[in-house]
């Protein structure tokens, strides 16, 4: 599957308009690391099949955070850490509202 993706991604290059011409030498260096190695692509299936949607304030968010903290320690030797500033963990709506399909209010956090 990675080498199709690869052999897409090359031929998309190749079909590409001029302006995209002088960064395909970056591009051929990432499909030629993803040849290579498939740790990062493991990596992206853990994320998402393992953890799944990561909606800001949600318990999975903050397990993603967790992991990758630990993740980035395993790769770097040492530990890594998450600050907490800019990030939306505990950041919780205090009112909500759907509009489409049918309007309705939303109560964040309900059932918690």
């Amino acid at each position: 599957m990675l080498r199709r993706a690869a052999f897409l991604g090359a031929i998309c290059l190749l079909l590409a308009p001029t302006w995209i011409q002088p960064n395909t030498a970056t591009a051929d260096q990432l499909i030629n690391a993803a040849l290579k190695d498939d740790a990062g692509l493991h990596r992206l299936e853990y994320l998402c099949d393992r953890i799944g949607n990561r909606l800001s304030g949600s318990k999975a968010l903050e397990d993603a955070v967790t992991w990758s903290v630990e993740e980035m320690s395993a790769w770097a030797g040492q530990r890594a850490h998450h600050s907490g500033e800019g990030s939306a963990l505990g950041a919780r709506a205090e009112s909500a509202e759907m509009v489409e399909p049918l309007a309705k209010p939303l109560h964040p956090g309900a059932g918690r």
